[in-house]
């Protein structure tokens, strides 16, 4: 080979070299780019995300926020269960009443049980309380409510009933419009037989229009004002939902349950003492007669036996 090919060689291995640098370099620098943009989207819905979070009043640190709004026109029933623990029983159920009605809604029914209500040394007790709350305000609540106590359960559940709704709805015009024209036919006829076949079936048509009316009435209030059961335990200590599982951490737990159950059991023993007073102050003077009893019944065949071995002696 020449050495002018040579050079032509050179020159087009290094045009090629440059053109692979360079494409290679584009390359990585729009990868680099679109990694950015990526991480700046992700961080951007990431914030939205916690904004709304924010602005829904997430409550009780580790619970997710409870989002149950539908964005279209739909015939959604709520539902709802929630179980609290609380060391302050009356204070709670007050709490959760006043909220409930802050936000437009009542209780429909609640049930105390193990204990009295206005005794505040009790500490076993629990209630049952059925919310109705507006739908618009249901995931409030349910977000806000480790306000009341230490949240250990929820759950929520949604049912459409929009097909149900429209199929009575339809059936509700049908009927009205059968009912119009039954009162047409009943001033146009003159005939009597005619007209109490027509009275009859106007109070059928009109037995069915309230049934149905009656229906979408309990759809309506199923759908405005969703339906929230929360039950609620008194303890005496709140369960701690561990932050940071780690083996120094389930020392320190597992030291302060000893210490914690230690106390408790120190506090039942005394209890029980007390409780053994009454029968103690009944108790000792029996015990003390029954000891009486049994030392003079030994101290007398302890009298009869020597006597008789006197009386053998003497004998003897």
């Amino acid at each position: 080979m020449s050495l002018k090919e040579r050079k032509t060689s050179s020159l087009v291995i290094s045009l090629v070299l440059l053109c692979v640098l360079t494409v290679g370099c584009g390359s990585s620098s729009n990868t680099n780019t679109s990694q950015m943009d990526s991480a700046a989207t992700e961080s951007s819905v990431n914030y939205e995300k916690k904004v709304e979070m924010e602005d829904m009043g997430g409550g009780q640190e580790g619970i997710p926020t409870i989002n149950t709004a539908i964005e279209y026109n739909r015939k959604i029933i709520k539902n709802g269960n929630m179980d609290l623990e609380t060391e302050s029983f009356t204070e709670t159920i007050e709490g959760i009443i006043s909220y409930t009605q802050e936000l437009g809604g009542y209780i429909e029914s609640q049930g105390i049980s193990g204990g009295d209500f206005y005794n505040p040394n009790t500490h076993n007790r629990y209630a049952d309380l059925t919310l109705r709350i507006p739908a618009n305000q249901f995931d409030a609540f349910i977000n806000n409510g480790s306000q009341f106590g230490n949240v250990r359960y929820v759950s929520t559940s949604t049912e459409d009933i929009t097909s149900n709704y429209l199929d009575t709805e339809i059936r509700l015009k049908t009927l009205n419009t059968r009912y119009d024209r039954l009162l047409e036919l009943m001033n146009e006829s003159g005939n009597l037989e005619d007209l109490i076949t027509l009275e009859k079936e106007l109070a059928q048509v009109t037995y069915e229009i309230e049934q149905l009316t009656g229906t979408l009435n309990q759809y309506d209030s199923l759908v405005n004002m969703s339906t929230l059961e929360v039950n609620i335990q008194e303890v005496r200590r709140i369960t701690e939902v561990p932050v940071n599982d780690t083996f120094i951490y389930q020392i320190i737990n597992t030291f302060k349950d000893s210490v914690y159950f230690l106390l408790r059991l120190i506090q039942n023993l005394i209890l029980v003492l007390i409780a053994c007073i009454p029968y103690t102050v009944f108790l000792v003077p029996c015990i003390v007669i029954i000891f009486a009893i049994k030392k003079v019944i030994k101290h007398r065949k302890k009298s009869i036996t020597e006597q008789k071995n006197q009386d053998g002696e003497e004998e003897n």
